[in-house]
């Protein structure tokens, strides 16, 4: 494997997971584990064929075009338009939302250096300086400090895994209730939200089909890998019900804080809470870079702004002034947007994906290097499935 190959395979995987998958099984405990399982390999073989969708559609275009001119070439100013608006919506949420949760994790080594308190937005400034001029220099730099943040999100994980292990007891995973099917259902789409970093990669990976292939399902595969391995650590340790269990988590609020104290209670190792703080660390990181290069190549693409020296400080700025302004004095906006983050995936992960290739392959007959196999069925599946997502998120927990 080369080294291109395995820093996509960690930019997909880092994308994928952010320091919101430790409370991924209390978010799924009313499925319970079984069921919670089941779903999680079958939305990751879901967006894995959206994901190579994208690959298919981004083929079609020159090298260094994103979603905007995809969407414009296959469903016209209309689609163009549609995709401009909920993924700007979603990123900036999604990157204020990273700078929230990075910034309260350097606010608490500041203070605790510092001995003394310190304003919250100098806690953002570190992230905006330090990814700014990374995304700046482009995806050979970006990959290379994601390499970084990647092996210490495995090995964080890893030590939380080795610490809580001993402790599972097997016979709390065999619950299951399937009226809370559904409501699991958007929280697990957007945990597998990679697809905006794929025109990106195919540029990176100079339009290598089966180097793209690779990429996209193994990237999501370690995604999957650590979702169960936790799933069976949380479930197999934390009953589902009762006043300390899963479900009342929950309920609680906070859950990601609230599940790293459960853990350390049943285990009565509270290294855990440590661990976890620099899990949080490298989730958020990784994620955070993923996201920022996305949106970068996407502001690229439809504004058409060359990557020169010039262009890339503009495109700079506008990827990280907005969220970083919106995290600061806008907090509950980008909260009330990202509750509605599985609409947004659904549409950008899902259906347009779809789209473009039914109106690429079989309106406009447009030739591509790639074509994912399935044909239009697999594409009214996936629609379909979309849709119920969206159903799901509004219904559920809008």
């Amino acid at each position: 494997m080369n080294r291109q190959l395995f820093g996509a395979i960690f930019l997909v995987a880092g994308t994928c997971i952010g320091a919101g998958m430790l409370a991924l099984p209390v978010a799924t405990s009313g499925a319970g584990f079984f069921l919670s399982v089941l779903l999680l390999i079958v939305v990751w073989l879901l967006m894995s064929f959206t994901g190579l969708l994208v690959v298919e559609a981004s083929l079609r275009l020159p090298e260094g075009t994103s979603f905007i001119s995809m969407s414009e070439q296959t469903l016209g100013p209309i689609g163009k338009t549609v995709t401009w608006f909920c993924f700007i919506l979603l990123l900036y949420s999604l990157l204020a939302a990273y700078f929230a949760g990075g910034g309260a994790v350097v606010h608490a080594v500041e203070e605790l250096y510092l001995r003394r308190p310190v304003q919250s937005w100098m806690s953002y400034v570190p992230w905006l300086i330090v990814f700014s001029i990374i995304v700046y220099f482009g995806i050979t730099v970006t990959d290379l400090l994601n390499r970084f943040l990647v092996l210490g999100l495995v090995g964080t994980f890893v030590a939380l895994v080795l610490t809580t292990v001993p402790h599972v007891h097997l016979h709390l995973l065999t619950g299951f209730h399937h009226k809370y099917l559904l409501a699991t259902l958007p929280i697990l789409f957007a945990s597998f939200g990679y697809h905006v970093i794929l025109p990106s990669l195919r540029t990176y990976l100079k339009s290598h089909v089966r180097h793209l292939k690779t990429a996209v399902v193994g990237g999501g595969a370690v995604a999957l890998l650590m979702y169960f391995v936790w799933s069976v650590i949380v479930f197999g340790l934390i009953p589902t019900s009762g006043p300390n269990g899963l479900i009342a988590i929950l309920h609680a609020g906070y859950p990601t804080a609230q599940i790293v104290s459960a853990l350390a209670a049943f285990t009565q190792n509270f290294w855990i809470v440590s661990i976890a703080r620099f899990f949080i660390f490298f989730a958020i990181a990784s994620s955070f870079l993923g996201v920022s290069l996305g949106l970068f190549d996407l502001l690229a693409d439809g504004l058409k702004i060359k990557k020169d020296e010039k262009g890339r400080g503009i495109l700079a700025v506008l990827t990280f002034l907005p969220p970083f302004l919106f995290a600061l004095f806008f907090p509950t906006g980008f909260v009330l947007a990202l509750s509605y983050a599985g609409v947004l995936v659904a549409i950008l992960h899902g259906i347009l994906p779809a789209l473009m290739a039914w109106r690429g392959r079989y309106s406009q007959k447009l030739q591509s290097p790639y074509v994912v196999w399935g044909g239009r069925w697999a594409l009214i599946f996936v629609m379909l499935c979309s849709l119920v997502v969206i159903f799901s998120q509004l219904k559920f927990h809008a």
